[in-house]
Parts: C-alpha cells; structure tokens; sequence
C-alpha cells in the first residue's frame, strides 16, 4: 500500500493511504531521515527514487520448501497467482490451502491485537498495530511471539 499511496500523484488514493497509517510512515520518514525542514512527501523526495525503485522489484509471494509468505492472500486452488488477490484479498483462502506449506500474511489487521493461526497451516500476522501501538513476530521454527511497543 505504501507504494501505490505514498508514491502517487492521485489525491484520493494517497488520502486514503494516509488514513490508514501512511501519515504515521511519512512521519517517520522525517522523523528519522535528514528531510527535517521541508517534506514534500514520499513522491516528493527526489532522494527517496531509489526506495520506489527496490519497491517496483520486491516479488509479492514468497516461497520455500516449507513456507510461503504474502501480502495479503494466496490461492492454493490455482498455480498462478492473481496479483490483485495477492495484494489486497480478505477472503479466507486457509480454507482452500491445499499446498503442504504453511502461508504467513498480513493486511487484514486482527481487533484483538493477536497473530492467529488459521486451519490448514496459516498464520494471519497482522495484529493492528497501527490502532494498538504495539507490534509483533513471530519466530517460524518455534512459533514464538515476541512483541515491542510502538
């Protein structure tokens, strides 16, 4: 999401991008950067090109022998991935992982501040940090939580 809002000229889309936590990440951006005084925003930093750049290149799916990780949703009925699905799915696709993998995503936020793992092997890790100031991983292999506030 940060791509497509931070780094676009559409008003309502960066808007909406904004609202849904992008302002907090342009802060940061000048909270911890040298762009202090004057802040155009992430498309307004001609500096920032080549974090736009190493975004346009970042795969959406993830996959190794035992895992995959994605954005949003991975359709395990179907050999190619629908990048839109990808991105921005709220379905419950678990009830469809037929892979043999276990899926980590995010995306959808949980209201209960809680990674949850799913039927079939899928962990929905995205614990609403940007509405509980807090954030949390998890360690795959032993399936420990560690958590830092933010």
């Amino acid at each position: 999401m940060m791509y497509k809002g931070g780094f676009c000229n559409d008003i309502a889309v960066k808007r909406i991008w904004r609202l849904s936590g992008g302002k907090n990440t342009e802060l940061s951006f000048r909270k911890y950067t040298k762009f202090k005084s004057v802040w155009h925003g992430l498309d307004g930093e001609e500096s920032l090109k080549w974090l736009k750049e190493w975004l346009e290149k970042m795969p959406h799916i993830l996959i190794s022998q035992s895992y995959i990780f994605v954005h949003a949703g991975y359709d395990g009925r179907v050999v190619e991935q629908n990048e839109d699905f990808v991105l921005w799915s709220r379905e419950s696709f678990w009830d469809y992982n037929t892979t043999g993998k276990e899926i980590y995503h995010g995306h959808t936020p949980s209201v209960i501040n809680q990674i949850h793992k799913r039927h079939n092997n899928v962990y929905s890790m995205d614990v609403g940090a940007n509405f509980c100031k807090n954030l949390k991983i998890l360690e795959i292999k032993s399936k420990t939580e560690f958590e830092v506030e933010i």
